[in-house]
C-alpha cells in the first residue's frame, strides 16, 4: 500500500473494531420481551373458535354497514353468488364458523375468494 493510505487504513479498521461491540451492545440492551396476555386457543383439534381474548384468531365477516356479520355474508365468489361446496367449506373454516376443509378442498378451492364486504383482520374480538 502507499504510504498515505496506509495511516487511513489503520483508523477506519480500528474505529470498525471499537464501533462493531458498542453496536452489539446497543442490539442486546433494548427492554425485556414481553409475554402475551392472551389466552392460549389451541387444542388437539384445532384452533377453538369464540374464545375472548384468544391468541390466534379468524378472519371477521362485516357486512356493508361494517357490523360483524356471519360468514355466509362474506362467502361470495366474485360475481356475488353464494360459494358451494369446498370452497364454501374453506371460506367457513377462514372465519371460524366450519371444521378445517380436507386437504382436497383446501388445494381445490385457491380460485375463490371472499367479498368485499369482508375483512382480513384477524382476531375474534373484532380485529383489536
Amino acid at each position: 500500500m502507499p504510504r498515505s493510505v496506509a495511516p487511513l487504513f489503520r483508523a477506519l479498521a480500528l474505529t470498525a473494531l471499537i464501533a462493531l461491540p458498542l453496536a452489539l451492545f446497543g442490539a442486546c440492551a433494548t427492554e425485556d420481551a414481553v409475554t402475551s396476555t392472551c389466552l392460549y386457543d389451541i387444542t388437539e383439534a384445532g384452533i377453538t373458535p369464540g374464545v375472548d381474548g384468544g391468541c390466534t384468531g379468524f378472519a371477521i365477516c362485516r357486512d356493508v354497514a361494517g357490523n360483524p356479520a356471519k360468514a355466509s355474508v362474506c362467502c361470495k365468489d366474485a360475481n356475488g353468488k353464494s360459494l358451494t361446496g369446498d370452497a364454501l367449506a374453506t371460506c367457513l373454516f377462514g372465519y371460524g364458523e366450519g371444521p378445517a376443509p380436507s386437504t382436497a378442498a383446501a388445494t381445490s378451492s385457491g380460485s375463490s375468494s371472499s367479498s368485499s364486504t369482508g375483512t382480513g383482520s384477524g382476531g375474534a374480538d373484532g380485529g383489536s
